[in-house]
């Protein structure tokens, strides 16, 4: 026995380089969703406005990108813009998704062993009256395969939310909501097929957004209406009760959430060091006890 489990402990010992990995850096695209202050700053501070926004988010706290690298006790570099689309200048002329990776391409970084990119973009495109998914979808591809081609070796892209259940959604008519749920539903199976085929090196981990926010609808007390236009721009304290800040933003509650989501999407380096450390743990043990 307690060879058998000092061969194993040496496996892993050997085995973990390879299939593990911490990430010292997350490097952020899409749009507002992501954005922490890039729209705020070019804005000089009008656009998310205070009180109504949390110090640039568009949210009333951080957003999912930055407690993913708190999760993960990582360094966050973010190149999403609020408003942006998956091409070309977004709302505001803001970078879209394609821009922002060509400003990327520009900047010098080296560090792509321990990174970890996020691409998370597409609703703006429908905002702006696309009812083309295939299109948003082939361009979000061409910015994984650009990354790619960079050098990227780990890409977390999640996949578009329902639009139909935001509550700018609930405005509308029955037939409409139902319609940007199908929108949805073409988009995420597009963007789905299309990760498989895009034939790129780098690992992808897919985050499936639309049901998560299902599943994360029963854990809010109110899911159809935006917690500030409901009740003021002070309502914080009202904040957790809700699954949106405004009408298609979500809360920082369900950022934090979504960011469980996200770590649980990625591989855990810690895990296996601990299932390693604890075989080795478990040889220590048997050669007292003999």
């Amino acid at each position: 026995m307690k060879k058998k489990l000092l061969l194993i402990a040496i496996v892993f010992s050997l085995i973990i380089p390879n299939v593990s990995f911490a990430f010292s850096t997350i490097v952020a695209f899409g749009d507002s969703l992501s954005d922490t202050h890039n729209v705020y700053d070019a804005t000089l501070g009008t656009n998310p406005a205070f009180p109504e926004y949390f110090n640039g988010r568009y949210s009333n706290g951080p957003v999912w990108v930055e407690y993913l690298a708190s999760n993960l006790s990582a360094d966050f570099v973010n190149y999403a813009w609020g408003g942006a689309t998956t091409s070309g200048p977004g709302f505001y002329g803001v970078p879209g998704l394609d821009m922002q990776v060509g400003m990327f391409s520009g900047s010098g970084f080296t560090n792509y062993n321990n990174t970890l990119f996020t691409v998370w973009a597409g609703p703006n495109d429908f905002f702006q009256g696309s009812m083309d998914p295939i299109s948003s979808v082939d361009n979000i591809i061409g910015a994984v395969q650009a990354l790619d081609g960079f050098g990227a070796q780990h890409i977390l892209v999640p996949n578009m939310p329902d639009l139909g259940i935001t509550p700018g959604a609930y405005l509308l008519s029955p037939t409409e909501r139902a319609g940007l749920t199908a929108l949805t539903n073409g988009f995420n199976f597009y963007l789905h097929q299309a990760l498989a085929a895009s034939g790129v090196s780098a690992t992808i981990f897919e985050m499936d957004v639309q049901q998560i926010m299902y599943d994360m609808m029963e854990e809010f007390g109110n899911v159809t209406n935006g917690c500030y236009p409901e009740n003021g721009m002070y309502a914080w304290g009202l904040a957790g009760d809700y699954l949106f800040w405004d009408e298609v933003h979500p809360t920082t509650r369900a950022h934090m959430m979504l960011a469980e989501y996200a770590t649980d999407a990625v591989p855990v380096p810690a895990a296996i060091w601990l299932l390693g450390s604890g075989l080795l743990f478990l040889v220590g043990i048997k050669r007292k006890t003999h």
